[in-house]
């Protein structure tokens, strides 16, 4: 997430991202300050988690409304870089070939 203006950051991501898609709790871990460490450390419960991901799958839509644009959706859940032969790490995480299905593991970092 970009900064949103004055630092606001738990209002602006409970206004713009968790209020639209029925996210009533979460917490954001604060470090030195008491200040939100937005880059990670953030608890969701499961149906949280859920929701979170129908929303990437449905290209940053919930319902009718556009939370984060299908870009970023694409851009954060792409490969950018790769270490040795089948391993790929992308903003989001890292993809890696699993024995279990024909498909990519994302695993979130």
């Amino acid at each position: 997430m970009k900064r949103p203006a004055g630092g606001l950051w738990m209002k602006f991501a409970r206004e713009e991202l968790f209020n639209p898609l029925g996210i009533p709790r979460f917490e954001w871990r604060r470090g030195p300050q008491n200040r939100v460490a937005g880059q990670g450390n953030l608890r969701l419960s499961l149906v949280a988690m859920t929701r979170i991901g129908q929303m990437c799958l449905d290209q940053g839509r919930e319902g009718d409304r556009q939370i984060v644009s299908q870009r970023w959706i694409e851009r954060s859940l792409a490969p950018v870089a790769q270490i040795g032969v089948l391993v790929q790490i992308g903003f989001e995480g890292v993809f890696s070939p699993s024995e279990f299905c024909d498909h990519p593991v994302f695993m979130r970092v």
